[in-house]
């Protein structure tokens, strides 16, 4: 029986059709020294940790598509010799060959080993502490935001992990409830945090780009960890190493006191209606691993575990129900009335 082939012409539609469809999730990036507007891209290393993956991830894609562009050429070329033809006989039927299928079963074998080989290598070295001084920082993941630690300064931050350039960095993982995964795909080492363990990661920042004393790069839970967890984001900044000690030195600066009457208002509802018994406006205090530290919160450019522009209307919107912003957050609806909400956003925004 012979079998329908699709004429050329259909074949070549049906693959530029399928190759826009693909072509249409890739994206390139307009300025590769920056992360506004940008997706996550595993593609632009910045660090030791994430250059050591590139340097496995390139070859092993090139690999995939020799192998690919070989297939598609054998597999074309038996659709165009061996198709149906007016007026000829059926081809001669081949039933198996043993040298062919030897072939293609010991060389990917090869190919794996030659693969698994530098894999397992660049595995075992990124889970080996450096040698030397290594900055730590303990990272808590929680439902939905995370909390970091910097155990040398004194300091926790909530969803924004400040990194010094050019210096090894210890990342002490765990969770406060279920378990969450920590990515930040540009400096490379995707890590579960898990509840009643630590996981580790170690690595090195490069340098921002000339001319910049900082840089942010975005990052995210990557494991399902409940209603919000794609709404559970941070960003790391790496920072010059002077740019590092004059953020640390702010940051150890108690939180400014409101002088404006409305933000006056607001300090007193903060006590008030309850937001001091979860949130902090002390950066060294241990509390604030219960809800995000507000110490310099005038001074983050977005909130609620970076979703969010920092601006008035939208902090306003957190505030009046943060459960219709966030799905099963866990800062409650404190049910507070416009002028509340007006005074806690003027306090909140001069806390820089």
């Amino acid at each position: 029986m012979h079998i329908r082939i699709p004429s050329i012409r259909s074949m070549l539609s049906s693959v530029s059709a399928l190759t826009f469809i693909a072509l249409s999730g890739c994206y390139t990036r307009f300025d590769p020294l920056t992360f506004k507007d940008d997706p996550q891209s595993t593609m632009m290393p910045m660090s030791d940790l994430a250059l050591s993956t590139d340097e496995i991830y390139w070859p092993v894609i090139w690999i995939t598509v020799a192998i690919f562009v070989l297939v598609q050429v054998l597999l074309t070329v038996a659709v165009v010799k061996f198709r149906e033809k007016p007026g000829e006989p059926m081809p001669e039927q081949v039933h198996g060959n043993i040298k062919m299928e030897l072939g293609w079963t010991l060389l990917p074998v090869v190919i794996l080993v030659a693969i698994a080989f530098p894999t397992v290598t660049r595995i075992w070295e990124a889970q080996t502490a450096p040698e030397g001084e290594v900055f730590e920082i303990k990272v808590v993941g929680k439902q939905w935001w995370f909390a970091f630690e910097y155990p040398e300064l004194g300091l926790v931050t909530a969803n924004e992990v400040h990194l010094p350039a050019g210096r090894p960095v210890h990342l002490a993982l765990h969770s406060g409830d279920v378990i969450h995964a920590f990515w930040i795909p540009r400096l490379g080492g995707k890590r579960d945090l898990m509840p009643g363990r630590i996981n580790h990661i170690w690595l090195t920042a490069d340098m921002p780009p000339d001319g910049q004393d900082s840089i942010r790069l975005e990052g995210q839970c990557a494991e399902l960890c409940g209603d919000s967890h794609a709404l559970m984001r941070m960003e790391a900044i790496v920072h010059t190493p002077e740019s590092f000690d004059k953020w640390v030195a702010a940051q150890k600066q108690a939180a400014a006191t409101p002088t404006e009457p409305l933000a006056a208002k607001g300090a007193e509802t903060f006590l008030a209606a309850g937001c001091i018994a979860c949130h902090s406006t002390d950066p060294s205090n241990a509390q604030a691993f219960l809800a995000p530290n507000l110490s310099h919160f005038g001074s983050r450019p977005r909130l609620a575990a970076d979703r969010f522009e920092n601006n008035a209307e939208n902090l306003a919107a957190w505030l009046r129900n943060p459960q219709a912003v966030k799905p099963g957050a866990t800062m409650p609806n404190l049910n507070l009335n416009d002028q509340q909400v007006d005074a806690l956003v003027a306090y909140l925004h001069s806390l820089k």
